[in-house]
């Protein structure tokens, strides 16, 4: 579906979803009338953890207590108490349908991506209770009641998307350390330093290249378009400069110190454009 556009793309979907939720279980409570009962009673072995390292002590026997309590219920045992405000009042029957509908099309204008769409949902609520009234246990009246209500809802969503490359920012991690210092460590330490700096240098440039390829594989399913830059190193040689010269305000005697490093395939040695040698592929 074409509205003046390059490519286009238009999708609908219907989803229906039907819950349905019910309480009708009675509920008792059991009181002990007989001696007292002890926990002791129902302790089970030893438990020990950490491969018998450690000894936690005596543990509860569930099997032993439910075994006493399905044995001793009657007068003078476990009596049973039936809860009538419970099981009255808190049965009920709950239905929820939901339906949800929508549209979305997608446009390129050349450079530009235009998302247009819309989603509606309609709710249908069923739900009957007991509209319960009691005394002191004692019940009143119980009325069962029935309430129905219905919800719409709709979602415009309108996105233009627009991507230049190539990128223009870059993150550097730099370790610096004072060159007395070094000068003052033992050749071996100074050896173990640099082979783990170079070591790290080779596996992070590795792992940055490997996250940038998923990260553009994961936007360029989201819909993004990549826009090539008319001319990508005076572009790269632009966003250089300009972290030049805020580097030139803050120290320029480090900045005519570091340029002919970073840029040796400079005649000049110092000029800001062009790409560091050790950004290239």
């Amino acid at each position: 579906m074409l509205w003046n556009s390059d490519t286009g793309e238009l999708k609908m979907g219907v989803k229906l979803r039907a819950l349905d939720k019910e309480r009708a279980d009675l509920r008792s409570r059991w009181r002990w009338r007989g001696d007292d009962l002890y926990l002791s009673q129902f302790e089970g072995a030893g438990n020990t953890i950490t491969e018998g390292g450690y000894n936690i002590g005596r543990v509860y026997n569930r099997e032993a207590f439910r075994s006493f309590f399905y044995s001793n219920q009657g007068p003078g045992a476990f009596e049973e108490e039936v809860r009538n405000a419970v099981n009255l009042g808190e049965p009920y029957n709950a239905e929820e349908d939901i339906t949800s509908v929508y549209a979305m099309s997608t446009q390129d204008y050349g450079k530009l991506t235009m998302l247009v769409g819309v989603r509606a949902e309609f709710n249908d609520l069923d739900y009957t209770g007991a509209n319960l009234v009691v005394n002191d246990d004692d019940v009143l009246s119980n009325m069962q009641e029935n309430v129905k209500r219905s919800y719409d809802f709709v979602y415009p969503n309108l996105q233009f998307r627009y991507r230049i490359d190539p990128e223009v920012l870059n993150l550097s991690i730099c370790l610096q350390i004072n060159l007395d210092r070094w000068n003052a460590l033992s050749e071996e330490a100074r050896h173990i330093l640099t082979d783990e700096a170079t070591k790290y240098a080779v596996e992070a440039n590795q792992w940055f290249r490997e996250l940038r390829i998923r990260e553009y594989a994961e936007l360029a399913e989201t819909g993004f378009q990549s826009v090539p830059a008319p001319d990508p190193e005076a572009f790269r040689d632009l966003a250089h400069q300009v972290v030049w010269e805020r580097m030139q305000k803050r120290a320029p005697d480090s900045v005519e110190a570091l340029k002919p490093l970073f840029y040796p395939q400079s005649d000049e040695g110092a000029r800001a454009g062009g790409r560091p040698v050790l950004n290239d592929p």
